[in-house]
């Protein structure tokens, strides 16, 4: 029974610590919005959990939940460089 408590409490964790990820896909693929309104929305994110990672004062989950921001944020970054040449290639 504690290995299925221990299945479920991490999943549940991962996908806490996968929302930034989970946000920008869904603000670049299924809204299709710009680059720059998702990193807004991926930086809103960021001080609420860096909140808690100040109060709980654990670094690994700092680093748990420091790789999807850092993922979102490059992901951010190189849809914004093929945002950029698609608009580039219409005004050719």
């Amino acid at each position: 029974m504690d290995l299925i408590v221990y299945l479920v409490e991490g999943a549940i964790r991962f996908w806490i610590a996968a929302i930034p990820l989970i946000v920008t896909f869904l603000m670049l693929k299924r809204f299709q919005q710009p680059p720059k309104v998702a990193a807004c929305c991926v930086a809103l994110y960021l001080p609420v959990s860096v909140f808690f990672w100040v109060q709980l004062k654990d670094l690994s989950l700092l680093l748990y939940q420091g790789v999807p921001y850092l993922s979102s944020f490059v992901w951010i970054w190189a849809e914004h460089i093929l945002w950029k040449q698609k608009q580039g290639g219409k005004d050719v």
